[in-house]
């Protein structure tokens, strides 16, 4: 598996607005890295985050936040979690 090409897919069918179709592509593009790629999992979390997945994309931004990402995506999955948190009712909602 390509996980470049399948994370260019995803990003093309996220733009398009085909977001079950993006999130395929980029959870199969994010476990052929070794589910290490920060930017791809980011990508994934806002996604999800299209989709209404709120709980799980608060997760994947976590896990941006943990990892081993730059600075701008680590503001980006910061401003995810604050704004699900807040869309969820708090920040005690998910842990």
């Amino acid at each position: 598996m390509d996980s470049e090409l399948l994370a260019r897919i995803g990003n093309a069918y996220k733009v398009d607005g085909r977001f079950d179709m993006a999130e395929a592509a980029l959870r199969r593009a994010l476990a052929a890295t070794g589910n290490k790629d920060q930017k791809i999992r980011l990508a994934l979390a806002e996604v999800l985050q299209s989709q209404n997945k709120y709980e799980v994309a608060i997760k994947e931004y976590r896990t941006v936040l943990r990892g081993d990402s730059s600075a701008a995506n680590k503001k980006v999955a910061a401003i995810g979690v604050k704004t699900l948190e807040a869309a969820l009712g708090g920040s005690d909602t998910i842990q």
